[in-house]
């Protein structure tokens, strides 16, 4: 289950937050054209997996453990 998706004129894009038991909630805010911001609100402790993806590959970037 995705938390949250945004279609654009380029393409569809996609944000999931999952931690260990749950799903985090997740807002994709379009700024401008080619700008979003993502807010996540996870609802547990612990190490989460975020999974951002435009037309359904993968969108590159690094990882921070926090």
């Amino acid at each position: 289950m995705l938390c949250c998706d945004w279609l654009t004129a380029a393409g569809a894009l996609t944000a999931q937050c999952v931690g260990v038991n749950k799903t985090a909630v997740c807002k994709l805010i379009q700024r401008d054209e080619v700008t979003f911001t993502l807010s996540i609100r996870p609802h547990e402790t612990g190490r989460h997996m975020l999974t951002v993806k435009f037309n359904n590959e993968h969108v590159p970037g690094d990882y921070l453990d926090g």
